[in-house]
């Protein structure tokens, strides 16, 4: 982490899930739990093992095509109607469960929280005037219902959608179309997010600043060639970097 690449900015982007939104409990517990109401009819524990091989095999058929992962980002319940299908098929169970199924785990899965310090971080950057933008993939109406539920939609003078742009983290136009919206020049302008391809290593290589937001405190991966600007464990950590970049 080199700190003295640091250059006190006019914006920072930040990313929503995983960064000021967090998940309760992981897609595979959420799936876990949505077997359990249908445990008179199938055995909870066989179709939620089906359930994670539908999930592998879904995962190894669209690794290489960007534009399958690209329509499972933007219509998730299809991908999830058709690995809970696949499940129910695979146990010989009734596969006409597929929609119950499916509208439980989501139920599970919209449990959702504010990171730590994520309001309080947000109205401090805004008091000082810094200009805040969001910078998220997936689909407009949940990202919206989120930024709603939460509140957090008035922090921010842009919000950048993948459904909405056209443009997906980390295509380089994701970035380069905020930073046209911004008018803003990448030196300028902080990314904080929590992945370290879609938040750090792809926008650094436009120019930008990217504070990598490492809730666990898990550190860089051993192997990664990945070097954030800074490190952070929790949000109100960017304050301090402000303060130390004047």
């Amino acid at each position: 982490m080199d700190m003295s690449t640091l250059s006190y900015p006019h914006a920072l982007l930040f990313d929503l899930d995983g960064t000021l939104l967090l998940e309760k409990e992981p897609a595979e517990q959420c799936w876990k739990k949505a077997c359990i109401p249908f445990a008179h009819l199938v055995d909870a524990k066989a179709l939620f093992q089906a359930l994670l091989h539908a999930d592998a095999l879904r995962k190894e058929r669209i690794k290489d095509h960007p534009e399958k992962q690209r329509r499972e980002r933007l219509d998730p319940s299809v991908a999830r109607k058709e690995q809970a299908a696949l499940a129910l098929h695979h146990l010989g169970a009734d596969v006409s469960l597929t929609d119950q199924l499916v509208q439980e785990f989501e139920r599970h899965r919209e449990q959702r929280e504010l990171a730590p310090g994520a309001d309080e971080t947000l109205q401090k950057l805004q008091q000082l005037g810094i200009r805040l933008a969001l910078l998220t993939n997936g689909n407009a109406t949940y990202q919206r219902r989120k930024l709603q539920r939460f509140q957090l939609g008035s922090f921010f003078s842009l919000i950048l959608i993948e459904e909405e742009t056209g443009s997906a983290k980390p295509e380089p136009s994701a970035y380069s179309g905020a930073l046209t919206r911004l008018q803003l020049q990448p030196s300028h302008v902080w990314m904080v997010g929590d992945n370290l391809e879609l938040d750090i290593a792809a926008p650094q290589r436009l120019g930008l600043s990217a504070i990598w937001y490492d809730r666990e405190a898990q550190g860089l991966p051993l192997a990664s060639l990945v070097q954030p600007n800074a490190i952070i464990h929790a949000l109100p950590d960017v304050l301090s970097l402000l303060e130390a970049s004047r």
